[in-house]
């Protein structure tokens, strides 16, 4: 249960343990979870579906190169994982940071898979030479009597509510950054987040998770390219903590 919920996946398969309590698990995570889960026989077909969206792209130069090209640093660390830099009986770490992932660019039915730092130049020659803001979004759904009870502890309701039991759980998990509340929204750098009531939000995941008897609130967020690693390890708190 624990690693589902770190992981949050659309499914999940049960092998290798007795039927009864196999059983039992598949229900407990369909139910509390709201992931498909699947407890096949031994030699038993799954069909897991899928919405995966194949798209015919090029890649840019920049990026197969990044891709290929190994990029490794080396740090010397102690037991307890505290970086040391004259013990040299400490053992080596050594990551490689190169890039993995593109940035689909679609101009004029076009698509190209280019590098990140590529992005800002992509946008201004598609954009006539003004350099234009990229921010992205998500909406996504929360179902929680743990969000409900802790309004109600604090003798809170309303949207504003839950965002301020968003911020004191985001300022313990986060403590090294500033969580601003700003009322109507939570700001944490280019990070934007605010319930969403616009049922129509073009941003808003299709499945939602969790009990169908618990209240179902959506969560809005935008940020920019710098902060994608800040923004996905908020959004994942907020799905995991609450």
């Amino acid at each position: 249960m624990d690693l589902l919920k770190f992981l949050s996946p659309k499914h999940a398969m049960l092998v290798h343990g007795e039927k009864p309590r196999m059983s039992i698990l598949k229900k407990k995570i369909e139910s509390e979870m709201g992931i498909m889960c699947y407890d096949p026989l031994n030699g038993g077909l799954v069909k897991i579906p899928s919405a995966t969206v194949h798209v015919k792209a090029q890649t840019s130069d920049s990026f197969a190169k990044s891709c290929q090209s190994p990029n490794f640093s080396l740090s010397r660390c102690s037991t307890s994982g505290a970086v040391l830099s004259t013990d040299l009986a400490s053992p080596l770490t050594v990551t490689d940071d190169r890039v993995g992932e593109a940035i689909l660019f679609v101009d004029g039915g076009k698509a190209r898979g280019v590098h990140k730092d590529e992005l800002e130049l992509e946008l201004i020659v598609s954009g006539e030479g003004k350099p234009q803001v990229v921010l992205f979004g998500h909406c996504f759904p929360i179902r929680s009597k743990n969000l409900t009870n802790a309004t109600g502890r604090l003798g809170l309701s309303g949207s504003r509510s839950l965002l301020k039991v968003l911020a004191l759980e985001l300022s313990h998990l986060f403590p090294q950054v500033d969580v601003q509340n700003m009322g109507d929204f939570l700001q944490v750098g280019s990070f934007i987040l605010s319930v969403c009531t616009n049922a129509g939000c073009t941003r808003r995941s299709s499945e939602v998770p969790g009990d169908p008897s618990t209240t179902c609130t959506y969560f809005c967020c935008s940020w920019c390219m710098e902060d994608e690693k800040l923004a996905l390890a908020i959004i994942s708190s907020v799905r995991n903590s609450l």
